[in-house]
Formats: structure tokens, C-alpha cells, sequence
């Protein structure tokens, strides 16, 4: 079950670290609505005015996140929200069952929710171009899509990208090159690909033609090359 996990870029290990590390605090959340009525003697509305207050004020908390993970270092943002979260719970610890400690997590928690956007823009940016395809191959076999995975090099070095079957054909995908300004991942032809410089085995992969010569056809991508099949698997 694990061995999917291993031989990944040592800053993916890194993450998954430190995101479990800011999760343990977290495991109070459950415990919250217990600490409320049996050691605060508080009844059911007065619970639900405290949780629903919290994922109120955590909702815009979250783009909050986002706008600073564009704009500042997210190591740095996670590095002052984790430590932020880490005192909190620490004080919290020492402190008798009151509403100063109620106040201490909502506010672990409020940094947590921050931190959220910067961790996830880290991950996807230490994927390469084999862990982006391979994701995106299983992506499109959950929405039952014909693709594959092809691999070729660029720039002299090796590279994966992505076949799609489109309702226009076949097409070129790689995740690497980015999203438009309407956040849409561009799909190309066989010459577009050739003029960016890709290159690759045209026996094993389907031709990508232009929008006006692509036909629509009954032909499946092969699932029999070696990058597709490990990626199923």
C-alpha cells in the first residue's frame, strides 16, 4: 500500500511532515463539542452558535491564505502560522478548561485554516513532470477518458506529457506548461508540440491533428506502453 509513496522528491516527505505535525493539534476539534457541554455546562444552541461562529469566520480565513500564498514566501507564511498554532496548543495545555482555552484553539486553528493554500501551491509545485501526468492519467481514468502517458525529451532532457481524447480528437496535455489566463490547460496538435520543441515515439502514440482535419473515429489510445500501465498500476 506504501510503496506508491516511495522514490518521491525529498520535499514531498518534507510536507507531509510538517502538515502532520500541524495536524496533531487538530485532534481537539472532536473532542470540542464534549469540552463545551460536560466541563462548560453549556446547552446545545450555545455549542452551535460557537462551532458554526468558527467555520463562519474560517471560510474567508482560507482565501485570506491564498491571496498571501501569491504574494509572500510560503515557507516563511507556513513557518509563522505553524509556530502561531504550536503556542497556542502549547498554552492551551496549561491552562485550566475555560473560554481563554476555547480562544487559544479557535485561534491555532484560525492559522491553520492560513496555512492551507501555501502547502497545497508547495505540493503541486514540487510534483515533476512524470508525477503531474501519471496524476492526470488516473484523473481521466476516474472520468472514464481515454488518455495515456507519453514520454520524450525536451530541451534534451526527459519529460512526460499527457494524450487526451478530446470531442475533436486526439490532443497533446502537459501539465507543466500552465494554465491560460481563463485557467484552462491548452491542448495541442502534433505541430504545435513539434514547434515547442517535444519529441516522441509516433508509432506508439495517436496522431494529434489540427481542429479542422481531426476526425472523430472509434480509435482507443493504447494502454500498452510501459508509462501507462505503471500509472494504472
Amino acid at each position: 500500500m506504501f510503496g506508491q509513496y516511495r522514490g518521491l522528491r525529498r520535499e514531498l516527505y518534507v510536507l507531509f511532515w510538517g502538515k502532520a505535525a500541524t495536524n496533531m493539534g487538530a485532534m481537539i476539534w472532536p473532542m470540542l463539542t464534549l469540552i463545551l457541554s460536560n466541563k462548560l455546562g453549556m446547552d446545545a444552541g450555545e455549542i452551535a452558535k460557537i462551532t458554526i461562529s468558527m467555520g463562519i469566520v474560517q471560510f474567508p480565513v482560507n482565501l485570506i491564505g491564498g491571496k498571501l500564498a501569491d504574494h509572500c514566501n510560503k515557507k516563511k507564511l507556513i513557518v509563522v502560522c505553524d509556530l502561531v498554532t504550536v503556542i497556542c496548543y502549547l498554552t492551551a495545555a496549561f491552562l485550566p478548561v475555560s473560554m481563554t482555552q476555547i480562544l487559544l484553539f479557535f485561534t491555532a486553528g484560525v492559522f491553520q485554516t492560513m496555512e492551507n493554500p501555501s502547502y497545497d501551491a508547495l505540493v503541486a509545485g514540487a510534483a515533476d513532470s512524470e508525477g503531474l501526468a501519471l496524476a492526470a492519467l488516473l484523473l481521466a481514468q476516474r472520468l472514464e477518458l481515454t488518455g495515456m502517458v507519453v514520454p520524450g525529451p525536451l530541451d534534451g532532457s526527459p519529460h512526460f506529457w499527457n494524450v487526451v481524447r478530446t470531442e475533436s480528437g486526439y490532443r497533446h496535455l502537459d501539465l507543466t506548461r500552465g494554465a491560460d489566463s481563463r485557467g484552462q490547460y491548452p491542448l495541442l496538435s502534433d505541430r504545435e508540440m513539434a514547434a515547442l520543441g517535444y519529441q516522441w515515439d509516433t508509432q506508439a502514440v495517436p496522431p494529434c491533428g489540427e481542429p479542422s482535419d481531426s476526425q472523430e473515429g472509434t480509435e482507443e489510445v493504447p494502454g500498452t506502453s510501459s508509462a501507462s500501465s505503471d500509472g494504472a498500476e
